[in-house]
């Protein structure tokens, strides 16, 4: 792989790292509003239907060690290759389409 597109896969993974940050924060932040006040169920269940679909490298890695004794370092490691296999992905569809506007 030549280092331009390398370069595009960690900063894809550096971006979907914050964007999964910023949507983890989101839902934090409206599940703490009290429902009297407005009812955010149907946009929380939303929210976390988008968060375990763009989780789901990280959630097949965690099947490969289940239980509740999970090493940390085994979480750090499933939550990197999930931004990489995401970068990879972001990365190559870039690559794509900037071949097929030519």
């Amino acid at each position: 792989m030549k280092r331009p597109f390398m370069r595009q896969v960690f900063l894809f993974a550096l971006l979907y790292f914050l964007a999964s940050l910023l949507l983890d924060s989101i839902i934090l932040i409206l599940s703490h509003i009290p429902p009297r006040v407005f009812n955010l169920d149907a946009l929380l269940l939303a929210l976390g239907g988008v968060e375990r679909f763009f989780a789901w490298p990280r959630l097949l890695l965690r099947r490969l060690w289940p239980g509740e004794r999970t090493p940390a370092l085994f979480n750090h490691a499933a939550l990197a290759a999930n931004c990489l296999v995401w970068g990879m992905l972001l990365a190559g569809l870039r690559r794509i389409w900037i071949q097929a506007r030519k």
